[in-house]
């Protein structure tokens, strides 16, 4: 709780210059809501709550056709190693690795780290770094909440410090376990919550083995998409549009294999 609220005293007293990262490959998980694979890129934290081994490999599809645009994601007993490669992004090749690590710290409070990394990239992108820090607290099997605080380095752009990027997050299982809905809030350092993105989805869990996931947010941004576990293997899409324009962004497809016993 200190940490949370030394972060939150921090991330009030700065502002400067956003830094986002492409959408294309990694799709949206909540940050309340997240464990296995995808908890690399979204909260580390979620790597806590999952230990299984898992590899997935992910392509984005767009126009007809699959781009050059992939990654894959390696996690289990708590690390997460994730790669990203598009083609274009900014005016230039983006290619980013993410070294992340997730625990437990007792009464259903978990913490995760991660590092960024992007190797490729135009501009004031190219071998940028970027040290994240995440919580998840679900002592309530019901209720779940989720914060996420990017760029702590606040690493320099023109001789300016970058805006430290926060999500809070709240999740709620309803009691069959077969809808989870979520909310989410995006905002940088100095931000006003008027000004913040406001993201809402459901998670519905159909069969046992396969869940459909939908979210949408106050700019009109969408992705919906699904995931089919097998016994040693899952597959799924999850397709990203703009309600405003009527336009597809891409569509991730992922495939993986999971170990079928826990790493510990």
């Amino acid at each position: 709780m200190a940490l949370i609220v030394i972060l939150l005293s921090a991330a009030n007293l700065f502002g400067g210059i956003r830094l986002d990262q492409p959408q294309a490959v990694y799709y949206h998980r909540f940050v309340s809501a997240v464990t296995g694979p995808e908890a690399t890129w979204v909260n580390p934290a979620g790597l806590g709550l999952d230990r299984r081994l898992k590899i997935q490999y992910i392509a984005r599809f767009l126009d007809g056709d699959f781009t050059n645009d992939w990654g894959t994601v390696v996690s289990g007993d708590g690390i997460g190693l994730s790669f990203r490669s598009v083609e274009s992004f900014r005016g230039g090749k983006y290619v980013e690795y993410i070294y992340a690590a997730g625990a437990g710290v007792g009464k259903g409070l978990y913490w995760g780290c991660s590092y960024r990394y992007i190797k490729e990239g135009f501009g004031y992108y190219y071998k940028r770094h970027f040290w994240n820090i995440g919580l998840l607290y679900n002592r309530h099997p019901q209720y779940t909440l989720g914060a996420l605080f990017s760029n702590l380095n606040r690493g320099k752009v023109n001789g300016e410090k970058t805006d430290i990027e926060q999500i809070y997050s709240a999740s709620y299982k309803t009691k069959n376990e077969r809808f989870t809905i979520s909310v989410e809030i995006s905002l940088s350092s100095k931000q006003s919550l008027s000004g913040a993105k406001y993201n809402y989805g459901v998670d519905w869990q159909v069969k046992p083995n396969f869940k459909i996931f939908a979210n949408y947010s106050n700019d009109r941004f969408y992705q919906i998409g699904f995931r089919l576990d097998l016994k040693d293997y899952f597959f799924g899409t999850q397709s990203q549009g703009e309600a405003k324009n009527n336009t597809h962004l891409g569509t991730s497809v992922y495939t993986g294999f999971m170990k079928a016993f826990t790493a510990r």
